[in-house]
């Protein structure tokens, strides 16, 4: 049985200011992807979806740098991509997830923000690609259904399963 003295308490390393320092330089590096890398994102996004939405059938009228025009039938929708949309924000989380897991080593941590953020940021474009084909095909009223909401809290559930089966990949390989 271990006893808990005043001085043992102060040799343990503090992990919330750690926790908020992590906290704050996220807050400051999503900023900064945002500011200044927000229109590269954004023309890459586009094309892509461009291509995937013309593949699948849709017609497509780029109107502005940041905005496809989708329309089939008597359905138009116009698909803005606004910083919320681009993605950043869900593989910021991620990370903050990943960085913040003790006793796994950098180096997989490394490896686990890049490989997931580049899954998170496939799995964003697809989101925006199925709510342009679903308004396309079935009207504003679907699209904001599926946008908003359904594809939008899909986005949340694919951060925690992500980070999840990470953490049951981690500790299951350091058991064996």
């Amino acid at each position: 049985m271990s006893t808990y003295t005043a001085s043992s308490r102060w040799s343990r390393p503090l992990l919330f200011p750690r926790f908020v320092l992590a906290l704050v330089t996220a807050i400051a590096a999503t900023y900064f992807i945002v500011i200044f890398y927000y229109r590269l994102l954004v023309e890459f996004e586009i094309s892509l979806l461009d291509t995937l939405l013309r593949l699948s059938g849709v017609n497509v009228l780029q109107s502005y740098w940041n905005a496809l025009i989708v329309y089939g039938g008597y359905n138009v929708v116009t698909l803005v991509l606004t910083p919320d949309c681009i993605g950043v924000y869900s593989v910021v989380v991620f990370t903050l997830f990943v960085l913040a897991t003790p006793r796994v080593p950098r180096l997989d941590r490394l490896k686990e923000v890049l490989v997931g953020g580049l899954a998170l940021f496939l799995f964003n474009i697809a989101r925006i690609w199925a709510s342009g084909f679903l308004g396309a095909r079935y009207g504003l009223v679907v699209f904001r259904l599926f946008h908003d909401y359904m594809l939008g809290g899909l986005m949340l559930v694919a951060v925690a399963m992500l980070w999840v089966e990470w953490l049951e990949r981690c500790f299951r390989i350091a058991r064996v």
